[in-house]
């Protein structure tokens, strides 16, 4: 049993990071537009 569950585990941590960092690319990717179209509009009216 204990084999087993190793194995199902051995299978299931590259699918675990391989999701992880999929999650995290995509939440930096959409915080930094966000980030940016934040100070990007907050810099315009500035400027104006």
């Amino acid at each position: 049993m204990l084999k087993a569950a190793c194995h199902c585990f051995d299978e299931m941590v590259p699918f675990a990071l391989y999701f992880i960092s999929t999650v995290v690319f995509k939440a930096h990717l959409l915080l930094t537009g966000w980030l940016s179209k934040t100070i990007g509009a907050h810099c315009g009216t500035n400027r104006q």
